[in-house]
């Protein structure tokens, strides 16, 4: 059974539910949603079920730029390969150190100097069968995490590009982009002429298109040369 419509949400979405999948709801990523019919007057008359489509990749957009922007690395490439190495170096170095002596004897010198009243391990000093079992039980979690470390960081020196995507960063080829033309601007053209609309300025000027984009996503206005050199670039490519 679908739930009715939710009457707090405002006429132009409400104008896009489904009768399957019910109301659209827009992620928390876009900070002005009232701007979001003005970006749809690009795309000129659309059915709703495309009017919804394109909010859903709108919405995308903004929340792809957020993540990037929140996750915008601070290393170089080559530091981030520098400091990797030294993790992969440093984590497989201790596991071949870690003998089951050393462990035994680093639990308990880290155990011993808790208050007793704080120790929740009820196992004897002396009886190493019973540490042995106790320790399998609550110490393999060590183990695993360092496996899953330098698993990860071989990972990502193996392939960049899985570094980049799990920041939210655009593709290699594109990382001197800026993030907002990488993640709104070409994106929003790519998605017009899906929609088979040529001349990007025939239902509104783009300029105005692209900065509704931006209030929408809460950011600050678009520099309309920039906005330019986009377009041109673009058109180069469809050529």
């Amino acid at each position: 059974m679908i739930d009715q419509p939710n009457k707090e949400i405002p006429d132009w979405l409400a104008a896009l539910r489904d009768p399957t999948l019910g109301d659209l709801k827009l992620s928390s990523f876009i900070r002005a949603p009232e701007h979001v019919p003005d970006v749809l007057k690009a795309f000129g008359e659309q059915r709703p079920a495309d009017r919804r489509r394109i909010v859903v990749a709108v919405d995308h957009m903004v929340k792809s730029l957020r993540l990037a922007l929140e996750y915008e690395p601070t290393l170089t490439d080559t530091e981030r390969e520098k400091r990797l190495n030294r993790i992969v170096k440093s984590g497989k170095s201790i596991r071949e150190s870690m003998h089951a002596d050393l462990r035994f004897a680093i639990f308990w010198a880290n155990l011993l100097e808790l208050p007793i009243k704080d120790r929740d391990w009820k196992v004897p000093i002396g009886d190493r069968d019973a540490f042995a079992e106790t320790l399998y039980n609550h110490d393999a979690t060590f183990d695993v995490s360092l496996m899953l470390i330098i698993a990860g960081a071989e990972k990502l020196l193996n392939n960049p590009e899985l570094h980049r995507a799990v920041l939210w960063q655009p593709p290699g080829k594109q990382r001197h982009k800026a993030l907002t033309r990488a993640s709104l601007w070409e994106p929003l053209l790519d998605l017009l002429t899906e929609f088979k609309i040529e001349n990007l300025d025939e239902h509104q000027p783009l300029i105005d298109t692209v900065r509704s984009l931006h209030l929408a996503c809460g950011i600050e206005p678009p520099d309309d040369g920039a906005v330019r050199q986009t377009v041109f670039d673009w058109r180069k490519r469809q050529r």
